[in-house]
């Protein structure tokens, strides 16, 4: 389990990221699946970007569906298809404003 919460004194921005080689995925949708519980959070949520070299390829933020408030441990789920010429899955969870954010499970299945 990872908790999020913005440096002291900060109110921000607050987030962990990851990158994994995308070669297992290539051509394949994949599903991206993780429990989050969120404290006061102003907005919250977890990300996923497929990238070639120099190149975002897709990307999904939650921007449209962030998680807000307090909310005991729920599961989150981010769906992309994963282009031939990709290189990379760059992901993580991110807080925005105050709040905290706690994360785990985090999972790739197709």
């Amino acid at each position: 389990m990872r908790r999020v919460t913005p440096a002291k004194g900060q109110s921000e921005f607050g987030g962990l990221i990851q990158i994994a080689r995308a070669a297992p995925w290539r051509g394949q949708r994949v599903l991206m699946r993780a429990w989050i519980k969120t404290t006061q959070a102003d907005a919250a949520g977890m990300w996923l970007r497929i990238d070639a070299p120099g190149t975002p390829l897709a990307m999904d933020n939650m921007g449209n569906r962030t998680i807000k408030g307090s909310n005991g441990w729920s599961q989150h789920e981010i769906v992309l298809d994963v282009p031939r010429q990709a290189e990379y899955l760059v992901y993580g969870v991110m807080l925005i404003g105050g709040g905290a954010l706690d994360c785990d499970n985090v999972e790739f299945t197709l």
